[in-house]
């Protein structure tokens, strides 16, 4: 096979940024489920999606941590080390250097739509946990305002807006 090591390192380059994008494809699918789990309050369906989140970020960062290797790799084999598109260019050449900066900013606005469905998400749990302060210190106020006695003599305890009943 007579393949230049610099093409076989910009197939790997433009291999690694595809599977970037299915992760970060199926990154915002696993989003999107968990979205839903936290309107739903689907505790037990939040609890799998966030593993699987996990995991794809894991994965993501692997493969990144690749990309950069192999970029790396490529550029000292010829001596250059500024990691540039321009150093890739001279050394892909410029048809397989504008693919692969084509890709790349797929891949970068793609990471950016996941940026902002964790945004999106973390402020939706936020704001759920809120709620449920809220919830919970209406029910702690509640449960130690005022206490009366009734006409037979039994405690009761008021309650928002209701009267609860309780054995004295």
């Amino acid at each position: 096979m007579n393949t230049q090591p610099h093409m076989l390192g910009g197939v790997d380059l433009l291999r690694l940024i595809s599977e970037q994008e299915a992760v970060c494809q199926t990154l915002l699918q696993t989003m999107y489920e968990e979205r839903q789990a936290i309107r739903s309050l689907d505790l037990e369906r939040l609890h799998a999606v966030n593993d699987k989140r996990l995991m794809l970020l894991e994965s993501l960062q692997r493969l990144s941590q690749e990309a950069n290797e192999t970029a790396r790799t490529l550029l000292l084999q010829h001596g250059d080390a500024p990691a540039s598109f321009r150093a890739m260019g001279e050394l892909l050449g410029q048809e397989a250097a504008a693919v692969f900066q084509t890709r790349y900013d797929s891949l970068s606005r793609m990471a950016q739509r996941v940026c902002e469905e964790l945004k999106r998400n973390g402020s939706l749990v936020e704001a759920v946990r809120l709620v449920l302060d809220q919830t919970l210190s209406a029910a702690r106020l509640a449960s130690s305002g005022p206490e009366s006695y009734g006409s037979d003599g039994r405690r009761i305890s008021m309650w928002a807006h209701g009267i609860l009943s309780q054995q004295g």
